[in-house]
């Protein structure tokens, strides 16, 4: 490469922010950023093959590309993506190296790509240049890069990003320059969430068809205007629902799956897409949907544009009658799908009114506000019951005696749920307390009985096993003993 002129250091440079995004210099460079630290220039234009697919990158994509890195002020190579891994010694040029792959919006050694390969086509060559600040800052490459790995368990000088590089040490403060191929991107992103407690990281997946205008993502809440058609893959994308710039409030529309309320928190204002739900609990479930004509454990897809998001007013922003309102709301819907046998939608209700309510400070609403936390978590609570989550079960109950300590609901649930569980002189405490409150009451005397008799099984069974267990054996009475006992 031949030598060029370093641009100015950062401390000798005017700073003018008023400089606007992808204007261009003399050297038919794009500025890329305000501050004219991000610098690019195409080399080779990329594919514009299938208009209805992106043209660009989608937000958090996983790219791969080949580039060659140098410093701009002597032209020098630090790095190359063909030559990683080959000694400076014995470099075979027919052997081809694996193209560097990284996802979009994750941690990499050069800012500046964040920038750039947002805005290259498919199999687009440019020139990038980026001020320390988009570079290796005020670190050479060498500390940069310890600084980095040290973080991670296993760190060694030897591994990694430093394993069979040239090394051209680059100093601090150093504008850089790339050459950059961008090969492709994967065009299915696996979306990761969390669903009832669980980490999901290969239930849903999503290819973008068109990128989203701007980067507002629904909010639970919030009311959401969208166009969408599901479909089974199964069956010859058989369509079973079409809908047109219809209203949706996000996470709280039980008229859809769980899977499309996960997927559009994950999209853009703007953004068209395809989202394949894989597991059969995040659709229609075991059971599937006769109205809908959907068989039991079935894969299904949509395909949804998200025109526009309508921010919900915030809890903080909310006064107390507000708060109370919602929350009161949020219960009287939990109870109509409880009613339904809707058991999750109802508990996601409930979730929702157990949060409003949580928000209200007054004490002109203090009583009710006690009253609907014990009301909800019992419901809950009764809800796992019908699950048989035991541990679940307890948990609630006691949130309602934390509120109410004489609340008979909860005494006689975490009561069923430590026999179920065994735990027979817990469970003991606990009816004792509910037959002090309610004497008369047959379902706690029946529980009673029964915790009582199991805890005489158990301990007989211990006693047993403690003499098994120390050899000793109790002697049978003979008739001379019964004699002399006489």
């Amino acid at each position: 490469m031949a030598e060029q002129e370093s641009p100015p250091a950062e401390d000798e440079k005017e700073t003018d922010h008023s400089v606007s995004s992808d204007s261009e210099n003399d050297d038919g460079f794009i500025m890329l950023t305000e501050d004219e630290g991000v610098q690019k220039k195409i080399i080779l234009p990329g594919d514009e093959d299938d208009l209805n697919l992106p043209q660009t990158p989608p937000r958090n994509a996983t790219v791969q590309c080949h580039y060659i890195a140098r410093t701009l002020q002597d032209g020098r190579q630090f790095d190359s993506s063909r030559e990683r891994g080959q000694s400076a010694k014995k470099k075979h040029k027919n052997k081809s190296c694996p193209p560097f792959e990284f996802q979009l919006g994750t941690h990499i050694e050069w800012p500046a790509w964040q920038i750039v390969i947002p805005t290259m086509k498919r199999h687009e060559i440019c020139i990038v240049r980026c001020s320390p600040r988009y570079g290796y800052g005020d670190q050479s490459d060498v500390e940069k890069a310890e600084s980095s790995f040290r973080q991670t368990p296993g760190w060694s000088l030897k591994s990694n990003y430093l394993a069979g590089m040239a090394r051209v040490i680059v100093p601090p403060n150093s504008w850089l320059e790339f050459e950059i191929e961008l090969l492709g991107w994967n065009e299915w992103q696996f979306l990761s969430f969390e669903y009832n407690g669980i980490r999901h990281t290969q239930s849903i997946r999503k290819k973008v068809l068109c990128n989203g205008s701007k980067p507002m993502r629904p909010r639970v809440d919030d009311i959401v205007t969208l166009s969408y058609k599901g479909y089974i893959p199964s069956m010859e994308n058989r369509i079973f629902a079409a809908k047109d710039h219809v209203n949706v409030v996000c996470d709280d529309d039980g008229s859809l799956t769980e899977g499309f309320h996960v997927a559009m928190q994950q999209m853009e204002e703007g953004e068209r897409a395809i989202v394949e739900i894989l597991d059969y609990e995040l659709a229609y479930g075991v059971e599937g949907d006769i109205d809908l004509d959907i068989p039991y454990l079935t894969d299904i897809s949509y395909e949804i544009e998200l025109h526009h998001v309508e921010r919900a007013k915030e809890m903080k922003e909310c006064n107390d009658l507000e708060l109370m309102e919602k929350a009161r709301k949020f219960k009287k819907e939990g109870n109509e799908l409880y009613g339904r046998g809707v058991w999750h939608a109802s508990m996601k209700k409930y979730e929702k009114a157990l949060r409003w309510a949580q928000c209200v400070e007054s004490s002109e609403f203090e009583k009710e506000k006690i009253q609907l936390i014990v009301d909800v978590n019992n419901n809950i609570g009764l809800i796992w019951m019908k699950r048989e989550d035991h541990e679940k079960v307890i948990e609630f109950a006691l949130k309602v005696l934390e509120c109410d300590e004489k609340n008979v609901k909860a005494l006689c649930r975490a009561g069923h749920a430590m026999i179920k569980q065994k735990d027979y002189m817990e469970a003991k405490t606990h009816l004792k307390r509910a037959k002090a409150v309610d004497p008369n009451n047959a379902y706690v005397q029946k529980l009673w009985s029964i915790a009582v008799s199991r805890l005489k099984q158990e301990r007989e069974r211990q006693k047993k096993q403690f003499h098994a267990m120390f050899g000793y054996r109790p002697e049978k009475k003979t008739d001379k003993n019964k004699t002399e006992n006489t």
